[in-house]
């Protein structure tokens, strides 16, 4: 008995295909939710108390001026907007710091 090479093929290609068929079986645990655990980074940060949004930021736009941004010129703009908001920004508790970089 002679089998054809296409038969071979069609064979393989189907023994082929339900291996990788049952290799993508999904565990039913990935459907299953984990108690969180207590690390640091998969705490959620509270929210700013400071509005950012609304905060005038000429002070560092009108200092700070592109194509050619100059380091003395944009840190000293920088830092004459964000030292009074100091210490909320260093809370790394909130998300102070993420909004105001967000905004400016």
């Amino acid at each position: 008995m002679k089998i054809s090479p296409h038969c071979l093929v069609s064979l393989f290609s189907i023994i082929l295909l339900l291996g990788f068929a049952s290799s993508f079986h999904i565990s039913l645990d990935a459907f299953v939710s984990h108690p969180a655990t207590n690390r640091a980074l998969l705490r959620a940060k509270k929210p700013c108390k400071e509005d950012f949004a609304s905060k005038d930021y000429i002070i560092i736009t009108s200092r700070c001026k592109g194509p050619k941004y100059q380091a003395k010129a944009c840190c000293s703009a920088f830092k004459d907007f964000a030292c009074p908001y100091a210490e909320i920004i260093s809370d790394e508790t909130t998300l102070c710091a993420a909004d105001m970089f967000c905004y400016i």
